[in-house]
């Protein structure tokens, strides 16, 4: 039976890495095409994971040196515990693709959340710690080699193709790298993963020097590939994370090297930003065209207040985020339920981003959308608002704050810890930085509704968590006999 839940337990693993590290090279698996290949090889993965539950269930008896340890029972109480934090906003999920009134669009989102979910699920609770490093290794791998195809191709061809397809005009004329995905934002984001790998490896004490090599590659691909993304989004991202870096980032080192070393990073951070600022690089001139406030100078707050979201509103994604806001606010029924999974682009051409029209009399908005689609709000937490409502919203935050408690690895409720301190504090950091990265670029874009992203931010959460609170000692015997 050991031997038969080994190989499931390894034809999981590599059914789950095909899907995690193949998808960012075809396009980010956004289209429906690549969408579905890997969902099918994490549907496989999924149950090749039940199965093998199932064999140890019914077939594998615990020897008397396998026996639950008091430690044991508290990781595992920990894992029902954040397992039960996504249940609710899953139910609901489900419940409201059901009521959907275009079933088409909703099944793809309930889809790519419930694959992030139970890909997340197996990492946790079915990876071995071996397999999970195994996990870590491949993606940082990955990275290097997405960020470095991201960097040559733009040099080499102004990023005019997208592996072998043309790139879009509209980003070509802006000069803007994509690397493997369509869109430069994308790209970005995974960039940002990337990055937050890269700091993870380099600010934990005592990791492998191949870590620190990796982590110094990381943080060079990171950096240029947000840099020619020329992503606004990306830039304040890295921002983000630099903070989040300093504060999380030196856990490991003593207190007073802690603090020393956070105010070099802090005013070297701050420095490179006022050179960044002051500077006439076109990515920061992309900054100076969003925001052109520099005629607003002397006048009231309260005009430069009205101009400042006046002229936000006219830009592309606030229109978008405008619209997507008064779909929201439509009656009491959307703003407590939203208006259903997949509903933006059905209703987007009929939802204004200015309230200024008026059926009665026949006036036009100002701005319509008719002319105008949108696939996506380009804010995934507007999106998440606007589609299942206030109530969705509350429950998704459940479990997004549950992870990035359990993800910190010197939690109060962590008493027995016995993971290598480098190892887990590794994981912990990068998945820290994940969860920032997309969390805070996730305002402004949609790269949640990106398959290859959202993999990959569920798959780097997934690790530390599955590190910290899975099974400790030595290996299984699964995995021995394997």
């Amino acid at each position: 039976m050991s031997l038969t839940a080994g190989i499931l337990s390894w034809s999981a693993f590599i059914f789950a890495l095909i899907a995690v590290l193949l998808a960012p090279w075809f396009f980010g698996a956004w289209q429906q095409w690549w969408f579905w290949p890997f969902f099918t090889c994490l549907a496989m993965s999924t149950f090749l994971f039940a199965a093998r539950l199932l064999v140890r269930a019914y077939g594998h008896r615990r020897s008397d040196d396998e026996e639950s340890t008091e430690e044991d029972v508290f990781r595992h109480h920990r894992r029902g515990w954040l397992l039960a934090s996504f249940i609710p906003f899953i139910l609901y999920a489900i419940i409201r693709t059901f009521q959907a009134d275009v079933w088409m669009d909703a099944e793809r989102i309930l889809l790519l959340q419930l694959s992030a979910l139970l890909l997340g699920v197996q990492v946790v609770s079915g990876f071995s710690r071996t397999q999970r490093l195994l996990c870590f290794g491949f993606i940082t791998v990955n990275f290097i080699c997405l960020g470095a195809y991201g960097i040559v191709n733009h040099v080499l061809t102004g990023s005019s193709r997208v592996l072998w397809a043309p790139a879009y005009e509209l980003y070509q004329a802006e000069h803007r790298a994509s690397g493997s995905y369509f869109c430069p934002d994308h790209f970005s984001g995974a960039m940002e993963l990337a990055l937050g790998i890269g700091i993870a490896c380099i600010l934990v004490r005592k990791t492998h020097w191949v870590a620190k090599l990796a982590g110094l590659v990381l943080c060079g691909a990171g950096l240029t590939g947000v840099l020619l993304s020329r992503s606004r989004g990306g830039g304040l991202t890295i921002v983000v994370m630099f903070v989040v870096a300093v504060v999380f980032g030196f856990s490991t080192w003593s207190r007073r090297s802690r603090w020393l070393i956070r105010g070099a990073f802090a005013i070297a951070g701050a420095a490179a930003l006022v050179l960044f600022a002051t500077s006439q690089h076109p990515f920061m001139k992309r900054f100076l065209i969003y925001f052109p406030f520099s005629d607003l100078r002397g006048k009231p707050a309260i005009e430069v207040r009205a101009a400042v979201i006046d002229r936000l509103a006219q830009t592309s994604r606030g229109r978008m985020i405008s619209a997507a806001w008064r779909a929201w606010r439509t009656n009491e029924k959307t703003r407590l339920w939203g208006i259903g999974p997949g509903m933006h682009q059905n209703i987007w051409p009929h939802i204004a981003a200015t309230p200024d029209g008026d059926r009665k009399s026949g006036t036009w908005p100002t701005m319509p959308n008719y002319d105008f689609h949108s696939y996506w709000v380009h804010s995934d937490w507007m999106q998440l608002l606007e589609e299942y409502g206030l109530v969705g919203l509350l429950l998704f935050l459940i479990p997004t704050g549950t992870v990035l408690l359990f993800m910190l690895p010197k939690s109060r409720a962590m008493p027995h810890e016995t993971v290598p301190a480098t190892g887990s504090h590794l994981l912990s950091l990068a998945g820290i930085m994940a969860w920032t990265a997309m969390a805070f670029h996730s305002l402004g874009d949609f790269n949640l509704q990106i398959p290859a992203n959202a993999w990959l931010l569920a798959v780097l959460v997934a690790l530390p968590l599955g590190q910290l609170h899975g099974r400790t000692g030595q290996p299984s015997q699964d995995e021995v006999t394997a």
